[in-house]
């Protein structure tokens, strides 16, 4: 009896060391993208990452807002530390996004991202909508980003380039300041442009998968992202091709 109280209470201590060096934060959204969002949106998706030093088990964990949640994510599935996860609807297939997106990383799709979930992340979100949530299997909340496309964060007009997480506020604290927040521009932070496919049939940008932590332009190259921010009119009057949620 004795050896099963100290093992319950070793794994216990274990578990609490584990999510004492792991912090897994969104870092990066691709909400309002160029190519088609027709109900149900198959081109959005959005990115998670390990800040942490210890490998966090992801069965259970699942996507919710305002809306509804997802279904829980994969038994199992881990995210190492410094990796990036990439997670996709699951009205779309890893090959097609793959196909469209040079991605080294995992590409996990998920059920109930669209109907009878999410219904998709908001392309005109509000203090109110969108409030994106990841919870873990028991319902508590890992990490919550109420993102807008108002000052201060990232303007959406036009279409097609994500938003990404500036790369030395890496943490659950940062992320909620939408000044630490960019638009994605081709070249920058590692951020390319989509192939055109018959799902992606739109120019977008971003870097799905990968988060570049260390590199002597990093400073640089977040300040170019300031200025394309700053350059940003606020125009977002193309809305034509998007689900309105």
């Amino acid at each position: 009896m004795t050896k099963l109280i100290y093992s319950s209470i070793l794994i216990t201590f274990t578990i609490l060391c584990t999510n004492l060096n792991a912090e897994v934060i969104f870092t990066e959204l691709m909400y309002n993208p160029a190519s088609k969002e027709k109900v149900p949106a198959k081109t959005e998706w959005l990115e998670l990452y390990n800040t942490g030093t210890e490998p966090v088990s992801l069965a259970g964990y699942y996507l919710a807002d305002e809306d509804g949640k997802t279904e829980a994510f994969p038994e199992d599935l881990e995210i190492k530390p410094n990796q990036a996860i990439v997670f996709i609807p699951g009205d779309q297939t890893v090959e097609k996004f793959k196909e469209a997106w040079k991605c080294d990383a995992p590409v996990i799709p998920v059920k109930k991202w669209n109907n009878g979930g999410m219904k998709g992340l908001a392309n005109n979100p509000t203090d109110t909508n969108e409030i994106l949530t990841l919870c873990d299997s028991s319902g508590q909340v890992i990490d919550r980003l109420n993102y807008d496309d108002n000052r201060p964060w990232p303007s959406d007009s036009k279409q097609g380039p994500s938003i990404y997480l500036a790369l030395d506020k890496l943490s659950s604290t940062e992320n909620d300041n939408g000044e630490n927040w960019h638009k994605s521009k081709l070249g920058t932070n590692g951020a390319i442009n989509n192939k055109i496919t018959a799902d992606y049939d739109k120019t977008d940008t971003g870097s799905p998968g990968f988060v570049r932590t260390e590199d002597k332009n990093n400073a640089q190259e977040t300040k170019d992202a300031q200025k394309t921010d700053d350059a940003d009119t606020g125009d977002s009057s193309d809305d034509s091709n998007v689900d309105a949620t």
